[in-house]
């Protein structure tokens, strides 16, 4: 009975190692893998097979990275042409996840005080389950160190690495993990090293991608500030074609207004003229000609939504963050409060935004109305539509850049941003 468990055990290890490994790629992923799949996992246990008849099973346990780990890399490597630096990673992951398996096996053995059986049926019992809980929320994330740069698997590799290395070096090709508490004491040390310097590796390159990604958002607002600029030249320029073109006939209603002594038609006619010029001028907010640039655009798409528009600016220098950073955290503002507003109904949309520098810091308050029930988590507001909380985002990662402030709020159908930096 004990022979039968060992061999069943064995086969269920090798196809829980293996089918992991596979899930951790996510392999097979259509039905022309699934016979690959399947047919490399029998192959490597004939391998198996043949290697226990040839040399025994303590010969079989000794060579097990060259009768199963290599042959897996390999296919890995040119049949589904992945990269080493993965390959290694799924592989070695797989491994340690079949230590668990021995815990088990350990935990009944104590229980059915030395029963053979005990150890190999537990383990035998539990890896479906062990199974499932690895692909279902480990594979997931392994399988988007496919879509990282090299750099991340090549770190990520080095810590199971280590452990599979050590792990065989102590517990199969000798007894020192078992017999010298040094050699416990020093595979720890040298795992727990290597995690250091891993995670500190991981924490740089996320930096360098956090920035990276930051020049690439501010050369688009800037790009997007001077499209802005070019469309409101364009427009002025449309329109001043349009007022030269039909000057002589506005002189002409004036003129008949003043010959009919019509004073109060000529004086209505002439403030509508200029009303028709103002909405062609750049609205002079501050000392700061690309702020004003920005806020007359939004002012005026805003307006063309319905919605009433103050704003306050009371900043004579920036303070905190520099002007391309600031036209991106209001770009990103005023376009999330027109979209609240534009939900509500007519006459009920407002946006107001306060921009002063108070005791050396930048204060922006951006308010807006909204419908009621804005659903917030951790602080955030949170919605189903695509695309949101992409500004939001963005608004919080520039706000921790400079170690501000920030908190979103709503009451009573209104929803307010506040920045401190």
């Amino acid at each position: 009975m004990v022979d039968i468990l060992t061999l069943v055990n064995y086969i269920t290890v090798t196809v829980y190692g293996v089918a992991l490994t596979f899930a951790f790629v996510n392999l097979p992923n259509d039905k022309r893998q699934w016979p690959q799949c399947s047919i490399v996992t029998v192959v490597l246990l004939l391998i198996n097979f043949l290697v226990y008849k040839v040399s025994g099973t303590e010969f079989l346990i000794k060579a097990y990275p060259l009768v199963i780990h290599l042959p897996l890399l390999l296919v890995l490597l040119y049949a589904f042409r992945k990269t080493w630096s993965v390959s290694l990673l799924v592989i070695f992951t797989a491994y340690i996840l079949c230590i668990p398996r021995k815990w088990f096996g350990s935990l009944a053995n104590l229980v059915w005080t030395g029963s053979p059986e005990a150890y190999y049926g537990a383990q035998i019992l539990v890896t479906p389950v062990l199974f499932y809980l690895a692909k279902r929320y480990l594979a997931p994330r392994l399988r988007q160190v496919e879509y990282e740069p090299a750099h991340v698997s090549k770190l990520l590799v080095i810590i199971p690495g280590v452990f599979y290395v050590g792990s065989y070096l102590l517990t199969v090709y000798s007894k020192g993990l078992y017999d010298n508490q040094a050699a416990v004491g020093g595979l720890g040390t040298i795992v727990v090293l290597f995690t250091i310097f891993t995670s500190v590796n991981l924490l740089n390159q996320l930096q360098a991608k956090q920035k990276n990604d930051l020049k690439e958002t501010l050369f688009q607002v800037q790009r997007t500030q001077l499209q802005r600029q070019l469309n409101f030249l364009e427009q002025g320029k449309e329109q001043m074609t349009i007022y030269r073109h039909d000057m002589r006939h506005h002189f002409n209603i004036i003129d008949a207004y003043l010959q009919d002594n019509d004073l109060d038609a000529a004086h209505s006619y002439i403030n509508n003229l200029q009303g028709s010029l103002d909405a062609t001028k750049i609205v002079r907010y501050s000392q700061n000609n690309p702020l004003n640039l920005i806020l007359s655009a939004w002012q005026t798409r805003a307006q063309a939504a319905g919605i009433k528009v103050s704003y306050k600016i009371r900043m004579d220098i920036l303070q905190g963050l520099d002007e391309t950073e600031l036209f991106l955290l209001l770009d990103n503002a005023l376009e999330n409060a027109i979209n609240g507003a534009k939900e509500c109904s007519q006459g009920e949309r407002m946006l107001s935004l306060r921009l002063e520098n108070k005791a050396d810091k930048l204060l922006i308050e951006i308010k807006n109305s909204c419908l009621p029930g804005v659903a917030f988590a951790n602080g955030l507001p949170i919605g189903n539509k695509p695309g949101h909380g992409q500004g939001v985002h963005s608004i919080i990662s520039l706000v921790k850049k400079h170690q501000g402030i920030y908190s979103f709020g709503c009451e009573e159908g209104i929803f307010t941003l506040r920045v401190r930096i």
